[in-house]
């Protein structure tokens, strides 16, 4: 029995996945563009890949997303109090850190996170299934 998510699941973890992209790709672009070079400035461009990676995969619906979210939403909080220590504000990186904070929430809150497990688990029975019958 193939566990499904509702469609108010699926529109959810797609509509959070893109804007979530459009806000990281916004943080990056920004960051790339007034950044200063330097090993902890490159560094920070993988905080914000691993956040675009984080919304894609939620997009796809797999079950590492809401788990790599909320390593971003970590990574993103230090990177704001870094960034404050440095006497810089970045509006955009506020938003994203408020946006993860709440998509996470709503994903552990709800059993969105949880259909993502049971849907992964479906979906590589019934492979298995077709691979013993192939």
């Amino acid at each position: 029995m193939e566990q499904q998510l509702t469609k108010q699941q699926e529109n959810f973890c797609e509509n959070a996945g893109l804007f979530g992209i459009l806000i990281s790709v916004a943080c990056l672009v920004q960051h790339t563009v007034f950044m200063i070079p330097g090993w902890i400035t490159y560094s920070i461009i993988a905080v914000y890949i691993l956040c675009i990676t984080g919304f894609i995969l939620l997009m796809k619906k797999m079950p590492a997303a809401p788990l790599l979210l909320v390593i971003s939403a970590v990574l993103i909080l230090l990177l704001g109090v870094f960034m404050t220590l440095m006497l810089a504000f970045s509006l955009v990186l506020l938003l994203l850190l408020l946006y993860l904070i709440v998509i996470c929430a709503v994903l552990y809150g709800g059993t969105t996170a949880l259909q993502l497990k049971k849907r992964s688990i479906a979906l590589k029975e019934e492979a298995a299934k077709w691979d013993n019958i192939l």
